[in-house]
């Protein structure tokens, strides 16, 4: 079993008030657009780049930065499980 986290399931709170449950977060580096397929390919792990809301390739100390009130994201992370 694979102990080092890929990634976070999370529940965000967007600045229009909106609350959602379940975004995931990626730890790889944003893949490079595929100009042949006209799309992202997977990520580093494996996962659609579609079913990734954002890329955090700095791990869970990135995460727990996006925790913090900031002006320059529209979005806080309210908590957050890890995914291995």
């Amino acid at each position: 079993m694979n102990k080092t986290p890929i990634g976070a399931v999370c529940n965000i709170l967007f600045d229009d008030g909106d609350q959602v449950d379940g975004y995931y977060i990626s730890f790889s580096e944003p893949p490079e657009f595929d100009d042949d397929n006209g799309d992202y390919p997977n990520d580093a792990f494996g996962v659609p780049d579609n079913s990734i809301f954002y890329y955090c390739p700095d791990g869970e100390a990135e995460l727990i930065e996006l925790m913090k009130d900031n002006p320059h994201n529209d979005f806080k992370i309210l908590s957050y499980e890890l995914e291995h």
